[in-house]
């Protein structure tokens, strides 16, 4: 009797249905683990926006939020000893308070320049230290920039610190940062609107308060826009103590002589009592004689 033998093996068919399995397995594998590096180097991405953005916009905030008007809110001028006048003395370039929108409307960066007490700028400086303070686009062209240029964050915006005090070993102590961004903007609030320029020698007084929008873009050129508002407690110039205990000398001085008048008024309508019953008994003693 004669037997057949069959041959082991897998069909072409089998073999094409495996490897279609093993595509799609590993497909699925290597799109999740592509994805996740993705994903990663976005949300790491972003969280350097939102840190850039924290930075800029806390320094700008308590900047503005101590901001200080110096020298009685005479900075470049000087009062007469004789005549007791204010005279203008040489002129400066720093202003007490000063935000004026972008000059070229290609470039969206304000700047904004001031002083304040803030003592947050560097170990080196004093504590409660004076400095002035500038924010606006970098004078010098980007490319020269000791930092990477960022085409989706084109504008360079530049602070610079200036204290009043400190002295390093060279007779500075001017210190700066720089920061790509794609747009800030400064807004002032007078009490009743928001102004798009603020100049304190022309206003006589600090802002009540000053917004603050930033605008960031990621490596797509998605906008990140970010937003904060700085009030300013004392925005007018604080006065010298000495006046100031003239001025309450001044009022109480005031209430005591209107004081003293009134007591006189009540005693010229309503005589004391005694001198009427002294006239009585003056009347009483003539009636006796008599």
């Amino acid at each position: 009797m004669r037997t057949g033998t069959r041959n082991s093996g897998f069909t072409l068919m089998e073999v094409l249905l495996a490897v279609t399995i093993l595509a799609m397995i590993f497909g699925i594998v290597f799109g999740t683990f592509f994805y996740t590096i993705t994903n990663a180097e976005e949300q790491q991405e972003r969280a350097v926006i939102y840190h850039k953005a924290n930075f800029l916009l806390n320094d700008i905030t308590q900047n503005t939020a101590s901001a200080y008007v110096p020298f009685g809110g005479r900075l470049g001028s000087e009062t007469s000893a004789e005549t007791g006048e204010t005279v203008e003395t040489e002129e400066t370039e720093q202003s007490i308070f000063m935000g004026t929108p972008s000059e070229n409307e290609d470039t969206p960066v304000d700047s904004l320049e001031l002083f304040t007490t803030n003592s947050r700028f560097s170990a080196r400086m004093l504590a409660g230290e004076i400095a002035h303070v500038t924010y606006g686009p970098a004078e010098q062209d980007v490319e020269d920039l000791p930092y990477a240029v960022d085409e989706n964050n084109p504008y360079a915006l530049q602070c610079t610190v200036a204290p009043l005090l400190t002295e390093t070993e060279d007779g500075g102590g001017v210190f700066q940062w720089t920061m790509n961004v794609h747009s800030l903007r400064f807004e002032y609030f007078d009490g009743t609107e928001w102004l798009p320029e603020w100049v304190y020698e022309d206003e006589t007084a600090l802002p009540a308060a000053v917004k603050v929008t930033l605008e960031i873009a990621d490596s797509n050129g998605e906008l990140f826009p970010f937003s904060t508002i700085a009030r300013i407690p004392v925005n007018s110039v604080l006065e010298e103590p000495e006046t100031a205990f003239e001025e309450l000398e001044d009022e109480e001085q005031e209430e005591q002589e209107e004081d003293i008048l009134e007591d006189q008024e009540e005693e010229e309508i309503n005589p004391p009592a005694d001198e009427g019953a002294e006239g009585d008994q003056g009347s009483s003693t003539l009636e006796t004689q008599e």
